[in-house]
């Protein structure tokens, strides 16, 4: 298990302790995915990680802002982040996709081909290959999408807003008693 937090911290966490590992960066890293033992970290400033924890490669994608969230796996991977960015990764490359909204998404989720993207004003983005739908847009920040105990969408954010996406494609709220958070 790899942590990744600010200043370009990463941490392998085993059974047995957790050690500080030396990253290739000294920017803020903030979600990554691994399969086959390679790895995606992506970061503050577009900041990419790649490769196997051993040999990271470094590298940023220049006017994207911070990159905060990343599903799927190191060679078929969405990641969101400030001013409504979304990168897809194919094999070796990056490609920038365009959804009209700029505001910042803080989540993403894949299941099976499709991926949900979350964020500012309770903005929800639908994103498959490389077309991308704004299904919601209104309520408090969301920071949270995935799966359910019952296998549907939830979305969570702020003021304790718990949204669920039903069968015909609408996104409900659900009455979740958070008490005062």
């Amino acid at each position: 298990l790899i942590a990744v937090g600010d200043f370009g911290a990463m941490v392998e966490i085993r059974f047995d302790g957790a050690k500080l590992l030396a990253a290739p960066t000294q920017r803020s890293l903030r979600d990554g995915v691994a399969a086959n033992g390679q790895l995606l970290i992506v970061g503050a400033e577009g900041q990419i990680l790649r490769g196997p924890i051993e040999q990271l490669e470094s590298s940023a994608v220049t006017g994207v802002g911070d990159l905060w969230s990343v599903a799927g796996t190191p060679s078929d991977a969405i990641a969101v982040g400030e001013g409504g960015a979304i990168l897809r990764f194919v094999g070796g490359r990056i490609e920038r996709l365009r959804c009209g909204s700029e505001l910042t998404l803080r989540a993403v989720v894949r299941v099976g081909e499709v991926a949900w993207a979350v964020g500012d004003e309770g903005t929800i983005v639908r994103i498959l290959g490389n077309d991308c739908t704004e299904e919601r847009h209104e309520g408090p920040a969301l920071h949270a999408v995935g799966l359910g105990p019952e296998g549907r969408l939830l979305a969570g954010g702020d003021d304790g807003v718990v949204l669920v996406r039903g069968e015909d494609g609408v996104w409900t709220r659900e009455d979740v008693d958070v008490g005062s958070a």
